[in-house]
């Protein structure tokens, strides 16, 4: 949608059917009439993004390629910048926040807020990852990857940068994108109580993940935790029981 809006070509690549009825994401990618190519596998969209983007070169185009979740140093600083307002809702509200729990897949937004929250000085605050798929290995070498020029960019220099990220893979259930009973607790919970609607894939897992830590003490009542909602409504949509 941005790239319409910005009289931009868009070109994806997605896993999946052409085939399939088009719904959730699909849908919207369909009405805005981006250039759509189907892979079978998640591996295989980056080779298949680099090919599509040489031979748009070749055919005289500027190309920009946006990397899976648009996790580089260059879209991490959006959430980097956020936690200026962060910072400005501590002041507003009279608290400081303990902890952040957020998704965290290709690791872009983790990362931002890992630079953010050193940028901001507010190191006090441990920004906890949920995995909705990958290990948390994979997820944190993703992070490194981001921060580290975003760092450097800044004048930031700082060693053993990867010991203090925290990355937790025990929510995943049985597949990506496949919920679970906790998930699909924690959408109703949010729902009925707050109004606030979550996406079945990433921030419903991630919730998930919050109430285990209050249930289970890791949380006092006393901490103030942020739970970071990283949007993905549409996939309420795509037949996902939540």
């Amino acid at each position: 949608m941005v790239a319409r809006r910005m009289g931009l070509k868009c070109v994806l690549v997605l896993n999946g059917d052409e085939g399939s009825p088009p719904r959730g994401n699909f849908l919207l990618n369909r009405l805005v009439g981006a250039d759509l190519h189907f892979v079978g596998s998640r591996e295989e969209r980056e080779p298949l993004a680099r090919e599509l983007a040489e031979d748009l070169k070749k055919r005289g185009e500027r190309v920009y390629s946006v990397p899976l979740g648009s996790s580089n140093e260059i879209g991490s600083f959006g959430p980097a910048a956020a936690m200026e307002e962060v910072a400005a809702a501590e002041q507003r509200l009279s608290l400081r926040f303990d902890a952040i729990v957020l998704p965290s897949s290709s690791g872009g937004t983790q990362a931002g807020l890992e630079v953010g929250k050193r940028l901001f000085g507010m190191d006090r605050i441990k920004v906890i990852g949920i995995s909705p798929d990958d290990s948390a290995g994979e997820i944190i070498a993703n992070i490194m990857k981001a921060m580290e020029p975003m760092l450097a960019t800044l004048g930031l220099r700082e060693k053993g940068i990867a010991a203090g990220i925290t990355v937790d893979d025990g929510y995943v259930g049985e597949a990506y994108g496949v919920p679970t009973e906790a998930s699909r607790e924690a959408c109703r919970l949010w729902s009925e109580t707050e109004g606030i609607l979550l996406d079945p894939v990433y921030t419903a897992k991630a919730s998930a993940a919050l109430f285990a830590r209050i249930r289970s003490g890791m949380f006092q009542p006393s901490q103030h935790v942020l739970f970071w909602h990283t949007g993905g409504l549409v996939n309420l949509f795509n037949g996902l029981d939540p």
